[in-house]
């Protein structure tokens, strides 16, 4: 196969985008739980397969599903949920189709058809779309939370993915179109290029939010448990004292009966008394409060749904 220049400047500057779509992979997903090796393997998978369909089909909407389909299956290489993954297949790819739009609009590319073989030929537009889309990855980067793995309520979820399926829709209708001038088409690509950094923005605020409010639950978890704990110690001390006092009282008796040579009675009164502090309740004491007081607790709770059982 002889290739022009237009097509070895694609195949170089889509090595440099394979590495910016890992970048992008790196906002949503963390990279530490991943298999580096499979990670790099698929990665240069993904390369070698999209270089093919360009170079062999390069039909603008196969490129597209072949494309969607790749990024979900590159995703797999992260721990996360199935809402994560497409919410990510969705926005990655409509920020990379946009940018590519814009530039191509600039260059003065116009031709747009979906289903017929894609004539786009301006090298140094290919590589401004890289640069470009560098520039974005170093910007979104910068949004921490959504990588966290908080999931997010259905619902946001829903209201979150609606909006690049939605642009992806609208992008497709301009396509087919008649009648609009460059400018507008341009003009409303990048308005769907902005309205798909704010829904960055939005899931980024939501993850924030999701991450707070676990936070603060496990807070709030936390010092019911610290609460029980000191219930149990102020009871414990209480218990301590009063066995104090009855000892003092028990070895009164014990004493007054070894003195009149009652042997056997004082032997009595201290098996008695190994009986009753034997039936005393032992809690966790690990010397780690934090330890301690969840372990307490759990038992407490556990004492208390046996009771409840042995009532029913």
């Amino acid at each position: 196969m002889n290739l022009n220049s237009y097509q070895v400047v694609y195949l170089i500057a889509n090595i440099f985008g394979t590495y910016i779509l890992y970048k992008f992979m790196h906002v949503f997903f963390e990279q530490k739980e991943a298999n580096h090796k499979i990670e790099l393997l698929s990665f240069g998978g993904y390369y070698i397969v999209i270089a093919l369909v360009y170079l062999i089909i390069n039909i603008p909407v196969v490129t597209m599903v072949c494309n969607m389909f790749a990024y979900l299956g590159l995703s797999f290489n992260y721990r996360a949920d199935i809402k994560r993954r497409l919410l990510s297949v969705f926005l990655i790819y409509l920020i990379l189709m946009c940018i590519e739009l814009i530039v191509a609009l600039f260059s003065g590319y116009f031709n747009f058809a979906m289903m017929v073989t894609n004539n786009y030929s301006s090298e140094y537009g290919l590589i401004a779309v890289q640069i470009m889309l560098y520039l974005v990855v170093r910007v979104l980067n910068n949004y921490k939370n959504i990588k966290l793995g908080e999931t997010i309520p259905l619902a946001n979820w829903i209201a979150i993915i609606l909006i690049p399926i939605a642009s992806l829709c609208i992008i497709l209708i301009f396509f087919q179109a008649k009648g609009l001038s460059r400018e507008q088409v341009l003009i409303g690509v990048v308005l769907v290029l902005l309205v798909n950094f704010t829904t960055f923005y939005l899931y980024d605020v939501i993850s924030a939010s999701m991450v707070d409010k676990m936070d603060k639950r496990l807070l709030g978890q936390q010092n019911k448990y610290y609460q029980k704990q000191f219930e149990l110690m102020e009871s414990s001390l209480q218990t301590t004292k009063a066995m104090r006092h009855d000892m003092r009282n028990h070895l009164s008796v014990i004493y007054a009966l070894v003195e009149k040579g009652e042997t056997a009675a004082a032997l009595k009164h201290l098996s008695k008394m190994s009986e009753i502090y034997d039936r005393k309740k032992h809690y966790a004491c690990t010397e780690n409060i934090d330890i301690d007081s969840i372990l307490n607790f759990k038992i407490r709770e556990a004492e208390q749904l046996a009771k409840l059982n042995s009532k029913i």
